[in-house]
């Protein structure tokens, strides 16, 4: 899991989560890689009224190369 903040207020502004197992090529959630898919869901956990936001990100890890895995990398790629 991971968590970072969202403003409300700047809806010309995107963000997505990348995940990495090397720093170097960064995947999309639902992206299967070398028998590793990372699905990576967001939510608001923060009061409704808070602005910003606080938004937690749960990754979840399937496939063959799930149980072997000894690090995954995550990078917060916003766009405006």
């Amino acid at each position: 899991k991971v968590r970072f903040p969202r403003a409300k207020n700047r809806p010309d502004v995107s963000g997505a989560i990348r995940w990495s197992r090397d720093l170097r090529t960064w995947h999309a959630s639902g992206a299967t890689v070398n028998g590793l898919t990372v699905a990576i869901t967001q939510q608001a956990i923060s009061p409704p009224a808070d602005d910003p936001e606080t938004v937690e990100a749960t990754a979840t890890l399937s496939g063959p190369a799930a149980p072997n895995l000894a690090s995954i990398f995550f990078l917060l790629e916003v766009s405006p």
